[in-house]
């Protein structure tokens, strides 16, 4: 039932609609539990793998990719670190290119016998704070069966750097 409730209404975080003007496309602040990355079972490839990552990649391609690149500044970034690491921004101007990102399909879970994947992409590489590496990440909500993205969620994820 949670799980149903979950795919049924995107997850929204705060902001203003000027901020985020795309359908679908939420934000999630550094150290947020995403709960279909964070708590799906691990993606385990199936014979027909490479056609769903093609139309994946074609729905990205197609409705997806120009709006998000356009959504991504430096105002949305900081929204999503942590307050105290934000310092490290300040002459940070993205360079994205949506076009060469390597998707990984990595959690899957069927819903009412309809599958859904999620896919993740490393977006940019951010500066380095406090010896904290950051990355700004896509993850990508696919429902396999409508071969459709319908919901894409930013944001950053860190580790320290021994």
């Amino acid at each position: 039932m949670l799980l149903s409730l979950l795919l049924a209404a995107p997850v929204r975080a705060q902001t203003s609609p000027a901020t985020v003007p795309i359908v679908g496309l939420c934000l999630a602040p550094e150290l947020t539990l995403i709960p279909e990355v964070h708590t799906w079972p691990k993606y385990e490839p199936g014979e027909n793998a490479a056609e769903v990552q093609r139309r994946f990649e074609q729905d990205w391609a197609a409705r997806w990719r120009e709006p998000v690149s356009k959504a991504v500044t430096v105002d949305l970034l900081r929204r999503l670190i942590l307050q105290r690491d934000q310092a490290g921004l300040a002459d940070y101007r993205p360079d994205l290119d949506l076009a060469g990102l390597e998707w990984r399909a990595i959690t899957m879970q069927t819903v009412r016998q309809s599958p859904y994947l999620v896919f993740e992409a490393t977006a940019a590489d951010l500066p380095r704070v406090n010896a904290i590496l950051r990355w700004l990440k896509i993850y990508c909500l696919y429902d396999v069966q409508r071969g459709a993205i319908i919901r894409v969620t930013l944001t950053i994820v860190g580790e320290r750097d021994e």
